[in-house]
């Protein structure tokens, strides 16, 4: 049945990472690139936003919609992606950020502050190894319109970058802080709830979730039976 460890980690958890949380980042990646696609293409129609480029904002915001509808729908299957794929996939969008920002005007583009949305998300569903490189790449992102934008040193662009990479350095030390007491609390508590104080081994309650974890994924699995004459008296 595999070790403990193995069992605790991977029950609610898609690959065995107890960073990662199944389907809840597709959802909440689904809500978050819907809604400011909706949003965005909305504010366009208000005054004084930019809309030098409004063909490729609106085009920016049917994606987000797209992409959002889509999240929604995997998370919809009950099994998210890997972290290693989702990590590879958010940083495929990064350039999609990009180009929404300058088609939103730039340096004084409205979705500035809607990223810490996405800071916020990569601190909180990857680990440390992946969030760090991923919010520096983010960071970049945000810098772009200084390689564009003649009015970057108008709008005083360079420091309102180095603000934002403070909060966003700030925001992941925070979150995973907490995301890492959350971690451990859920496996230690795991370990008291599926796992034999005396001896070690999986108890009944971990017996009974393996079983049914394995035919909830469909997965391969076997069903081993064995029969010790007289094990009462060793148990006892």
């Amino acid at each position: 049945m595999g070790s403990p460890r193995d069992t605790l980690s991977s029950q609610e958890h898609a690959d065995g990472n107890p960073w990662d949380d199944g389907p809840l980042p597709d959802l909440t990646s689904g809500v978050m690139w819907a809604a400011t696609g909706l949003l965005g293409a909305g504010v366009l129609a208000l005054p004084g936003t930019d809309r030098s480029h409004i063909v490729m904002a609106l085009s920016m915001a049917a994606f987000a919609i797209g992409w959002g509808i889509f999240s929604l729908w995997m998370a919809s299957r009950g099994r998210g992606m890997t972290i290693g794929w989702r990590a590879l996939v958010t940083a495929t969008t990064l350039p999609i950020v990009a180009l929404s920002l300058w088609a939103t005007g730039g340096a004084t583009s409205f979705l500035q502050p809607v990223m810490i949305f996405t800071v916020l998300f990569i601190a909180y569903f990857f680990p440390p190894r992946l969030a760090w490189p991923l919010n520096v790449l983010f960071v970049y992102t945000f810098a772009t319109p200084l390689f564009y934008d003649d009015r970057v040193l108008e709008v005083g662009y360079p420091a309102r970058l180095a603000m934002f990479a403070l909060a966003v350095a700030g925001a992941t030390v925070a979150i995973h802080y907490l995301k890492g007491r959350l971690v451990r609390a859920e496996l230690y508590q795991r370990t008291m709830a599926e796992c034999d104080s005396l001896t070690g081994l999986s108890n009944r309650r971990a017996f009974d979730a393996a079983l049914e974890r394995a035919a909830r994924t469909r997965d391969p699995y076997a069903l081993v039976l064995i029969a010790l004459d007289d094990f009462k008296r060793i148990n006892d």
